[in-house]
């Protein structure tokens, strides 16, 4: 039984997993996305994961049309 936590709640913590986040989706998406991590549990348990994040994301209008034609959700 391994059980593994992390909560992060620090502002310093939360600024850095924001700006991986916004890199991350620009590079895989090439769309410039403003993130704002508010709060990320973690919980693994018996090698399932529980994961819980609350983010806000700003982006242009343009862009998520073009995100979601590409989805083929519009």
């Amino acid at each position: 039984m391994d059980e593994l936590k992390l909560a992060l709640h620090t502002r310093f913590m939360k600024n850095i997993v924001t700006k991986v986040l916004a890199k991350l989706i620009f590079k895989k998406t090439g769309y410039d996305v403003s993130v704002q991590v508010n709060e990320l549990e973690v919980e693994t348990y018996d090698g399932k994961i529980n994961m819980h994040m609350d983010i806000n994301a700003e982006l242009n209008s343009d862009d998520l049309s073009k995100i979601l034609k590409s989805a083929d959700m519009i």
